[in-house]
């Protein structure tokens, strides 16, 4: 089970100290609603009775339902406290505006979702990992059995990030190809799973990183090398002779990935990002079982059904609190059109931890553009971060004095032109 003192031992006295200073800071610049509070629904994490009392409280989805039955002639705030505790999520918390669904405050008076006085709700979105037993005993290596179809990019081992299985900086057996890279080192062809390994490069200032297709022992012609032009006046370069074919490991990367970061697209500014880069070196392989090496490193065996991990050298593994981030949202609100927003929403003294971001995982690796915006598809268009919690088509929704940790993307993300939004003594840590 995984409770409040589970939010990272390391991490959690920054984590709610930061939160305590941020509540004052929000107290200092807010006033409570003056509008009169309609009703009031209790949540809790286990609860199943009418929502009516904090003694018969309901559900997190059960209040909401309840209050789609009462919030289209509202004469006041209707209120929904949620008690202390872990609100373990199975699926986004999602609230719609639409010709038949209705989550949204009416007639200038809000939907409230705020913890209980003096209450520490946490909305997570991990699994938490257990029943790890050691699987090699001389690289000291453990794992644990994960349901099917388990699938992220982050582990935290006592609330500290862990390291997918990555290999050395700037191997040197890899080289450049047409479709992706070559690799001197034959037992690479052997490894597990290829199409969950990712090839990351550094180039500048873009983190580019794509998919594994396939990996086969081939022939494989390396890329001539770039042949760098004569300044003003001085004689051009001796031609570069072609590459001859080597008998190598071939990997073929994932399109439309390899498409936008094998090769930077190239609209003009200022949507290429005042420059392009792409893949030209490999700076580390990663996600590969092989790769797990060292302490503070894990692996996901998607076919298998396991996570893998090497403890570091102060982690008792029975001891520790281990956690998989699974969900890739906290929260998705949203409205259809800017003719139809979700609307006059509040969220007050919430705790969300432990988000996935997938989309790096998929045939658009991550074709880094700057600033979290990406490219994807062919032709290349851009797409931004995703936020583990969504609101998109809204207006007048407020966050006020909650706290995000651990997630794969973003923190919040506000899409479709939002009107009057507003975060106030918000903290975040460990995002992207």
């Amino acid at each position: 089970m995984l409770t409040a003192t589970h939010l990272p031992p390391r991490s959690r006295r920054s984590f709610f100290s930061h939160c305590a200073a941020l509540c004052l800071v929000a107290l200092a610049v807010t006033t409570a609603s003056a509008n009169p509070v309609q009703t009031v629904l209790y949540v809790a994490p286990a609860g199943s009775g009418t929502g009516l009392s904090a003694a018969s409280p309901t559900s997190l989805t059960g209040a909401r339902d309840q209050v789609r039955t009462i919030n289209t002639t509202m004469t006041g705030d209707i209120v929904v406290q949620l008690a202390g505790g872990l609100y373990n999520l199975t699926e986004p918390f999602e609230l719609i505006e639409n010709d038949s669904i209705h989550d949204s405050g009416n007639n200038g008076f809000n939907i409230i979702y705020q913890a209980a006085p003096g209450a520490r709700p946490i909305l997570s979105g991990g699994l938490v990992l257990q029943d790890w037993k050691l699987f090699d005993k001389e690289k000291n290596i453990y794992r644990t059995a994960v349901p099917a179809g388990t699938q992220s990019r982050q582990l935290y081992v006592n609330g500290v990030r862990a390291q997918r299985a990555r290999g050395e900086l700037k191997p040197k057996d890899w080289f450049r190809t047409k479709s992706g890279w070559g690799c001197m080192d034959l037992s690479v062809a052997k490894w597990r799973n290829p199409a969950d390994i990712e090839i990351v490069s550094r180039s500048s200032w873009k983190h580019l990183r794509c998919g594994v297709a396939t990996i086969t022992l081939d022939t494989v012609t390396p890329l001539p090398k770039p042949v760098k032009k004569p300044k003003p006046g001085e004689p051009a370069p001796a031609p570069i002779p072609d590459p001859t074919p080597v008998s190598a490991v071939r990997v073929d990367m994932k399109t439309p990935g390899w498409l936008n970061a094998g090769k930077s697209p190239n609209p003009g500014r200022p949507l290429h990002g005042s420059g392009t880069q792409q893949m030209n070196t490999v700076e580390w392989v990663e996600n590969a079982y092989e790769l797990l090496t060292q302490p503070g490193q894990w692996y996901l065996d998607r076919s298998e059904n396991f996570v893998y991990y090497i403890p570091r050298a102060d982690e008792v593994i029975a001891q520790s609190n281990i956690v998989l981030p699974v969900l890739e949202k906290f929260i998705y609100a949203h409205g259809t059109s800017s003719q139809q927003r979700i609307r006059n929403l509040q969220f007050k003294g919430l705790t969300f931890a432990y988000a996935t971001w997938l989309f790096p995982s998929g045939d658009q690796g991550y074709a880094d553009n700057q600033t979290g915006v990406l490219w994807v598809n062919t032709p290349a268009a851009v797409k931004k971060t995703d936020g583990a919690i969504s609101i998109q088509h809204s207006a007048n929704v407020r966050f006020e004095r909650n706290v995000i940790a651990h997630v794969g993307g973003c923190a919040i993300d506000f899409g479709y032109a939002p009107q009057q939004a507003a975060i106030i003594g918000f903290f975040t840590e460990c995002c992207g």
